[in-house]
């Protein structure tokens, strides 16, 4: 509700039924109907509140004076703060438009690194069976009977000497030798490799939310707000 054609000014003493209130610190106009729809009183202790124009019984320019009680106004009014409304003194103009401010979250991406693991390269003795098939010779003893033609005549009766004949036999042996070669090198390193990382989270952001009450046109463009 707007005022009964009051003027609430600015520094005006505020009067009710048990006595002086505080003082008017700023008045608040309905902008469609251009009235005073609410004003801003601050009280001694330097509190303000906002008080319904619709419980002035009375205004000059240098008093306003209420209906009812502090104590019957507890339930209709509530802590003002300076931020909260745009106020006007009459006579001020209003202006062309006002403007809301929506925001939203963005998201910041950081990547950090981090160890995710450790490899450790060290060498292990083991021991495994091998068979090598060596080519050796050896000797074996080779008795020939080649006849005499014609035979020959011996001065010796038989059996007065005993000849023997002492062939060696030999052979090679195969023997093994182990010798430490160093047959491969085994380097441990590191590369990188380029992945995608898949992150979903939620952000908020804000949208406008026109709300209007009775007959009232609108000439509001398309929003730029993503669906």
């Amino acid at each position: 509700m707007q005022s009964e054609n009051f003027v609430i000014r600015q520094g005006a003493n505020v009067i009710g039924p048990e006595g002086p209130l505080g003082t008017v610190a700023h008045v608040v106009v309905d902008e469609p109907t251009r009235q005073i729809s609410d004003f801003v009183l601050r009280r001694p202790d330097g509190h303000q509140w906002l008080i319904p124009a619709s419980d002035v019984a009375d205004a000059t320019a240098a008093t306003v004076s209420l209906r009812a009680s502090w104590a019957d106004l507890s339930s209709k009014i509530r802590p003002y703060a300076a931020d909260e409304l745009e106020t006007l003194s009459p006579g001020k103009a209003l202006p062309a438009s006002r403007s809301l401010e929506l925001r939203e979250e963005e998201l910041n991406v950081r990547t950090q690194t981090q160890q995710v693991g450790a490899v450790e390269l060290r060498n292990e003795v083991i021991s495994e069976r091998r068979v090598l098939d060596i080519p050796v010779w050896h000797e074996e003893l080779l008795v020939e009977h080649q006849p005499v033609d014609p035979p020959q005549p011996l001065k010796e009766s038989i059996g007065e000497d005993r000849i023997v004949l002492r062939v060696a036999l030999r052979e090679q042996v195969a023997s093994v030798d182990k010798q430490p070669v160093v047959k491969e090198v085994v380097r441990a390193g590191r590369r990188r490799l380029q992945d995608t990382q898949h992150i979903e989270t939620r952000v908020r952001r804000e949208v406008a939310d026109v709300q209007t009450e009775g007959d009232v046109r609108l000439n509001q463009p398309e929003s730029s707000g993503r669906g």
